[in-house]
């Protein structure tokens, strides 16, 4: 008699751990889907490339390279070359223009997330492709603007022509 008295607080016991499994119990402090909202470069690069915030929302863009290799990642600068012909050989690389360069902020400088870089040897210029936040530069033919990624509800997708990458500077960043 014992025993199946012990078989059956078992399966009821295993019956109510299953169908507790199941029900949704709303948690008191979760938070809703946040809806995408307007980002800066910095915050969209961050969301878009899965990295850390500095903690600084005044942070400047063009130094985050930079705190990334002092914050427990692998930062690995790369140059496009104008030999290469592959299509996108920098695609998903950190694109950094120093303050002032390419129009950039005269204070923050810009960054974005490249999708493709290409030196166009009849016009001798370099055409970086890449998406951002917050900025002005031209957009890619046959793009518009906003478009909503990552979070950020004011992403473009960019091309910027320039003679000479002084300036500029692409890295890829890992966790060490």
């Amino acid at each position: 008699m014992k025993t199946k008295t012990v078989i059956k607080f078992s399966m009821i016991f295993l019956i109510v751990i299953l169908l507790g499994s199941t029900v949704s119990i709303p948690m008191a402090n979760a938070a809703p889907n946040a809806a995408a909202s307007w980002c800066s470069c910095l915050v969209f690069f961050q969301n878009n490339r899965g990295l850390p915030a500095t903690g600084d929302a005044n942070f400047s863009a063009y130094k985050y390279a930079s705190w990334l290799s002092t914050h427990g990642y692998n930062v690995r600068y790369v140059t496009p070359s104008k030999t290469f012909t592959g299509a996108g050989q920098f695609a998903g690389a950190g694109f950094i223009i120093n303050p002032g360069v390419l129009g950039s902020n005269s204070t923050a400088g810009h960054i974005g997330v490249v999708i493709d870089v290409k030196y166009n040897s009849s016009t001798k210029k370099w055409d970086i492709y890449f998406k951002d936040a917050n900025s002005n530069y031209a957009l890619m033919p046959g793009t518009s603007y906003p478009k909503t990624e990552s979070n950020c509800n004011n992403v473009g997708y960019r091309l910027v022509s320039t003679s000479s990458l002084s300036g500029v500077s692409f890295f890829y960043a890992s966790k060490k």
